[in-house]
């Protein structure tokens, strides 16, 4: 896959999904103050760190398959 999201070393799993959970979070409009954002962040990490995960392993097998050609 040319355009991978993950790197070990320089963008885990848990980097990207805390991204995502703050990237979500700070578009609630309700949220005015750190802990609230904290809060918000809280609640979405879990479901980010999955969905994170899941594409880390797509990208992970999809550069680990080999192709043989038929015939």
């Amino acid at each position: 896959m040319p355009n991978k999201i993950f790197s070990p070393k320089y963008n885990p799993v848990e980097r990207v999904a805390f991204d995502m959970a703050l990237s979500l979070a700070s578009k609630i409009e309700s949220v005015n103050t750190p802990a609230q954002l904290m809060a918000e962040i809280a609640a979405l990490y879990p479901e980010c760190y999955k969905a994170a995960d899941n594409q880390r392993k797509r990208e992970y097998l999809g550069s680990h398959v080999k192709l043989h050609s038929v015939g």
